[in-house]
């Protein structure tokens, strides 16, 4: 598969190998550490993250956030920046500019 890879150009990702002495150093630490579970502390982080990722109010967030933030409040209009969001593809890019200067009451 790396000869396939280098063939059309590419670089083949470096295999990492873990070496027998760094596996008996991590079982020793957790023997010695039998109370620690790595099992207890990802859980509730990923259904923290599922649910924050899959909401509504997270989604909102995000957007305000990104709206407060990468837009800067100016007193007129940059005529580049209106040609440029009206050879916008993405409609949700002038959806949001458009949201965020009515927000603002200020070109942005």
């Amino acid at each position: 598969q790396d000869n396939r890879i280098r063939r059309s150009g590419g670089v083949p990702l470096a295999s990492h190998t873990v070496s027998t002495r760094t596996v008996k150093n991590y079982k020793t630490e957790l023997a010695f550490h039998s109370k620690t579970s790595m099992t207890q502390k990802a859980i509730p982080k990923s259904q923290s993250r599922e649910v924050a990722e899959r909401s509504f109010r997270g989604a909102f967030g995000l957007a305000c956030m990104i709206g407060s933030t990468h837009f800067i409040p100016v007193d007129k209009e940059d005529p580049d920046v209106r040609r440029e969001l009206a050879n916008c593809k993405n409609p949700d890019t002038r959806m949001l500019y458009d949201i965020v200067t009515e927000v603002r009451q200020t070109p942005v």
